[in-house]
């Protein structure tokens, strides 16, 4: 279920990241391959929020019996990754509609 969500990330991503599939499940290629500081912060937030709404939507499946719900995850990844980078720097905000329609091309610092 976990390589769906990778997989819709990477396309979500869309061009220009430097990374593979694989290098993006696998946090330590991530500071290797993304040379842009600036795309980089935004693709490690993004990796944090993956994970955090993996497990998160695992501890559901396992401790409450929520069914397996890919949109969910998928929603949590989006927000919390806006909502994390929006508060760690408020004076570059972006939208939550360009954050999800363009990801690495918001939050352009001041």
């Amino acid at each position: 279920m976990s390589k769906t969500i990778w997989g819709w990330i990477y396309s979500w991503l869309g061009d220009g990241h430097q990374l593979s599939m694989e290098d993006l499940m696998d946090f330590r290629y991530i500071k290797e391959k993304v040379k842009n500081a600036i795309d980089r912060n935004k693709i490690n937030t993004i990796w944090t929020a993956t994970t955090w709404s993996l497990w998160l939507m695992r501890n559901s499946i396992i401790f409450e019996n929520v069914p397996y719900s890919f949109d969910v995850v998928c929603s949590n990844v989006l927000f919390l990754s806006w909502r994390w980078l929006v508060s760690s720097n408020p004076l570059s905000f972006s939208s939550f509609y360009d954050w999800y329609k363009l990801p690495l091309g918001c939050f352009i610092p001041l």
